[in-house]
């Protein structure tokens, strides 16, 4: 007995397998930018922080000005005896002063990309400063 091959997928029904089942929110025609699946979405973060600054919203809160005081009274607050406790405290501290330090870095180097203009090498060199300042 013989197996009856299945017919293939339409093609839409494989887009449409695509937008369901995977990351992939739309895809359009390289040609003439036409969605043919899925549903386009015109915002990204970047757009989104021009958008927010736009707005004259407040920019983000500055680690050293603003939060270090404060992580600096609580620990201040902790006392003089070095215990598991403060240990713990001073690794929180030393990894969120981190963070906010690599995020920094991080829209430097992505600033700096967009703003190279044509020169690709040194769009990618910026690129992958920004890159590297994920933590």
């Amino acid at each position: 007995m013989t197996k009856k091959a299945r017919p293939p997928k339409s093609i839409d029904e494989q887009l449409g397998w695509l937008i369901t089942n995977t990351t992939v929110l739309w895809i359009e025609r390289h040609d003439t930018q036409d969605v043919v699946a899925g549903t386009k979405v015109d915002i990204d973060r970047y757009f989104l922080e021009t958008y927010i600054s736009s707005q004259e919203n407040p920019p983000p809160i500055s680690f050293s000005q603003v939060l270090e005081p404060l992580w600096q009274t609580k620990f201040d607050n902790m006392g003089t005896q070095w215990d598991v406790k403060r240990q713990k405290y001073r690794l929180l501290y030393d990894t969120m002063k981190a963070f906010f330090t690599s995020f920094i870095g991080l829209r430097l180097n992505r600033d700096a990309s967009t703003m190279a203009g044509d020169n690709v090498e040194e769009k990618l060199f910026q690129g992958d400063l920004a890159g590297s300042h994920l933590m």
